[in-house]
């Protein structure tokens, strides 16, 4: 879910600026996140507080805008100076999330085991690791973060990058970027409705939750979101809102359509929640900052908690899990100054830990790939040498 070191890096080539307001939004994003856990476990008492915790909800659906338009930066721009580029891109992915989301993985099995739990109400089965090792685990509902808790996302974005490199042989303008937003938005729509046909007779009315949740957690339903961002790029690329404002009413009809599809009831606040319209307006403002990035987002703290959030993602949902079994007796009441006061001790545990994962694994494992791919493009320079003669 994090690119940013995947941005611009390129063999030999020097490294232009890293784009500030990318990694501010990042922090947004995991500051989002790690609130709604936060106040999911631990609740505020007012209204205003709990729903400005709760709108974390969308952080996700950030980090997806940012990585799409990242990634657009970074294939254009390699694409015209490397031998490989399309091996080197699948490499750079690679080395950038697998080491941690690897260790991940033994970590979350060692402190949770292979019993029951919510998302695997069976048990985790001995498939389950090697399909999560594939990073393949986002296409069954039982799968889909029965072992790394949130790792939806991570099989979302890596089922992005597998496609990108043929979006973006396709999608050269703004105009092919707003015709694949709608067709994205159409295979949302699709899925909705089709989803629940294949898995809802699988599983016992007690496990129907899966279902719901897998048909909200699949790519094909957070597709749109990736398409807003490839929009969002060309928007910044060419300094105009055109292709956000368009993102932002394709997203009004995909949401109304979806809510049809689902039976609930067409009201403003329904509509302007749905993820698809809510990501569109989220692309609408990171445009904006890449024009003006106003302080009160791009700051030392957003940039701070951006550059980390990749770890901060993966280890804060074991931070706010042992750390409510350890305060569970002193909790008490719950309010605002609990609720405030456990985000903060939550945040403060889960970025020391982050910053030893980035130090002993994020980093190291970034640079093999940096390393893996200039000796790629080396070999590929002097076998093109010996075939020119």
């Amino acid at each position: 879910m994090d690119d940013r070191h995947g941005q611009f890096d390129s063999g030999s080539h020097a490294s232009p600026p890293k784009l500030a307001y990318i990694d501010a939004v990042r922090g947004v994003a995991i500051l989002g996140v790690m609130a709604l856990h936060c106040a999911q476990a631990v609740p505020a008492s007012s209204t205003v507080l709990q729903y400005a915790m709760l709108i974390g909800v969308r952080g996700v659906q950030l980090f997806y805008l940012a990585s799409a338009i990242t990634l657009c930066m970074s294939w254009n721009r390699r694409s015209v100076r490397e031998l490989c580029p399309t091996r080197n891109y699948f490499l750079r992915r690679f080395w950038r999330i697998a080491p941690l989301f690897y260790l991940a993985i033994g970590g979350y099995l060692l402190l949770d085991g292979w019993e029951p739990r919510e998302w695997a109400p069976n048990g985790v089965r001995g498939w389950f690791v090697p399909v999560t090792f594939m990073m393949a685990h986002g296409w069954h509902p039982e799968t889909i973060n029965a072992i790394v808790p949130g790792s939806w996302s991570i099989a979302v974005e890596f089922t992005f990058y597998l496609i990108l490199p043929i979006i973006l042989s396709l999608v050269t303008t703004a105009g092919r970027a707003t015709s694949l937003l709608a067709i994205a938005m159409g295979i949302c729509i699709a899925n909705i409705w089709l989803m629940p046909q294949v898995w809802a007779p699988r599983y016992p009315e007690n496990e129907q939750y899966l279902v719901d949740a897998f048909t909200f957690f699949n790519f094909f339903s957070q597709l749109p979101v990736f398409a807003i961002g490839v929009t969002a790029y060309f928007a910044i690329r060419n300094r105009s809102y055109r292709g956000v404002v368009a993102s932002v009413v394709l997203g009004v009809c995909t949401s109304v359509a979806s809510i049809w599809l689902r039976g609930s009831e067409l009201t403003v606040p329904s509509i302007l929640k749905h993820h698809v319209v809510f990501s569109a307006v989220l692309s609408v403002i990171v445009v904006f900052l890449s024009m003006h990035p106003v302080a009160v987002v791009v700051n030392p703290v957003t940039l701070f908690f951006g550059k980390l959030s990749y770890g901060l993602y993966l280890i804060h949902f074991a931070v706010i899990h042992y750390l409510t079994c350890a305060f569970a007796a002193q909790v008490g009441e719950r309010g605002d100054v609990q609720s405030v006061s456990f985000f903060l001790l939550a945040a403060s545990v889960s970025v020391l830990l982050a910053l030893m994962a980035n130090r002993l694994v994020e980093e190291p494992g970034i640079a093999l790939g940096k390393r893996i791919v200039a000796w790629g493009e080396s070999r590929e320079a002097k076998r093109r040498r010996v075939y020119s003669c």
